[in-house]
């Protein structure tokens, strides 16, 4: 739950410039809705500077200034490892570990645990759930037969010197709710590693609820340091798109069947959305 609000629901709320902030973060947003619907005039399609009631920007600050505090947890003989940014930490019984990891875009994470007393304790490694079945762990270049309690791997540790290199699998995921959730019934939406992802305007044609992804899309992944800050962009070819209903002006047919065409689609990081011209966003779409 923290990962996925890390990467995602509490880092939408800021602007990449640092100084704008959602109150709210929508999982769909049209600015012809916000602006003409009174239902939904309080779904901003752009961030603020400050709010009346001015606890988001506090608060999220807050969050981002502790995140230290989310990686590790410590008890008398554990130490383990709950978040995989790249840190180096040392812990009050001498022992450092150094992770080195380009998370969330790769899934390689390599811990290198320096214990100068040689104290004896075990290391847990959450194993986050997109990737239960597809992983690999290795402790000083030899594969390690993993079991878990609880989602989480422990390994003992009383060398000086350890080198634990850990693989996720960051292949990407089609995500479904539960059937109780009525407004997602029929949709799907797009992860990666612990990234979810959108389409928004400025790469799609809109209107985009129209978009329906196939039964299994192939989705290409490419890291664009040049886009919004750097962020990692899936496309996908496996789409097709609904052809509007241009040629009449009726709010219903009869046993018209609809039709659409093969088309392209491109996906950016959710936490990235609103950050270039405003426009339509869509995390929960279509599959045909």
């Amino acid at each position: 739950i923290i990962e996925k609000e890390l990467f995602n629901g509490a880092l939408s709320g800021i602007a990449l410039d640092g100084k704008h902030y959602f109150y709210v973060n929508p999982l769909e947003a049209d600015p012809k809705a916000s602006h003409g619907n009174p239902g939904k005039n309080h779904i901003n399609t752009r961030r603020s500077s400050w709010f009346a009631c001015a606890c988001c920007p506090s608060n999220i600050t807050r969050l981002l200034a502790s995140v230290d505090k989310y990686l590790y947890q410590e008890t008398d003989d554990t130490i383990l490892s709950d978040q995989f940014i790249a840190n180096d930490t040392t812990f009050k019984n001498g022992v450092e570990i150094k992770l080195d990891s380009n998370y969330p875009w790769s899934g390689d994470l390599e811990y290198t645990i320096t214990n100068p007393n040689n104290a004896k304790f075990n290391f847990g490694i959450r194993i986050p759930s997109w990737t239960l079945n597809a992983y690999e762990v290795t402790v000083n270049g030899k594969k390690v037969n993993s079991q878990l309690t609880d989602q989480i791997l422990y390994l003992s540790i009383n060398e000086p010197t350890t080198t634990i290199s850990v693989h996720f699998n960051m292949a990407t995921h089609l995500v479904r709710t539960s059937t109780r959730v009525k407004d997602n019934i029929g949709k799907v939406a797009v992860q990666r590693g612990p990234v979810v992802y959108c389409a928004e305007e400025a790469d799609n044609q809109s209107p985009l609820w129209l978009y329906e992804l196939n039964r299994k899309p192939v989705f290409k992944y490419n890291y664009d340091q040049n886009l919004l800050d750097g962020v990692g962009t899936l496309e996908t070819d496996d789409v097709q798109r609904l052809n509007e209903n241009s040629a009449s002006d009726d709010l219903y047919s009869f046993d018209e069947e609809p039709t659409a065409q093969q088309s392209h689609l491109t996906l950016i990081p959710y936490y990235a959305w609103a950050n270039r011209d405003e426009g339509q966003m869509i995390v929960w779409l279509h599959q045909a």
